[in-house]
């Protein structure tokens, strides 16, 4: 119902700015838009990635039903911890109901590190820093400040919330830069205080 209704709903909320100002809150509010669907196809990038990563790597350690272990791992993990932990139980429950040796867990463990490494320091801050436009510094870096301040759901909020933070930063400055205080020019009054 709210998909259905959500254009009136829009423009009924939008009937609660005063004209004067609704240029400017519907562009930040389209710009948000447009940056929160980019997070979303970036995520589903970075989901896809991983079900392959995962798919390849077991397939290499010898897991049987690698593709599939890949595929749910991918689909969940979009839930921070959730996709990763998935991963590696199904593996080495699958490893373990067609045991062929000890080698054969090592390798899972080994697969498993791998692509942690790669998704947590190339896909996941390179997409979404791409998809967004927010550098891979900074992604990592909200993702570690949302974890430590609001823990699980810090850490699901974190790029959303740097990205639309990006927003309002290049919004503010460049407001600041068209107020009367920033055009002044020549030497500060003097205010008596010396």
């Amino acid at each position: 119902y709210l998909l259905y209704d959500f254009d009136r709903l829009v423009a009924r909320a939008g009937t609660w700015v005063p004209p004067r100002y609704r240029p400017e809150v519907f562009s930040f509010f389209r710009e948000v838009d447009r940056v929160l669907g980019q997070f979303f196809r970036g995520q589903f990038t970075v989901m896809a990635i991983l079900a392959v990563l995962y798919a390849v790597a077991y397939a290499l350690a010898g897991v049987p039903l690698a593709v599939v272990i890949g595929l749910v791992a991918g689909l969940v993990s979009f839930i921070p911890y959730v996709g990763g932990a998935v991963a590696l139980v199904l593996a080495l429950i699958m490893s373990l109901l067609d045991f062929q040796g000890w080698t054969q867990i090592l390798w899972v463990f080994a697969a498993y590190t791998v692509v942690q490494l790669i998704e947590s320091f190339v896909v996941t801050p390179k997409i979404m820093g791409d998809t967004v436009g927010v550098s891979a510094v900074v992604v990592l870096f909200a993702v570690l400040a949302g974890g430590e301040l609001l823990g699980f759901t810090g850490v699901l909020l974190a790029v959303p919330a740097a990205a639309v933070g990006k927003i309002v930063l290049a919004r503010a400055t460049e407001r600041y830069r068209r107020s009367a205080f920033y055009a002044a020019e020549g030497a500060p009054e003097n205010t008596g205080l010396s």
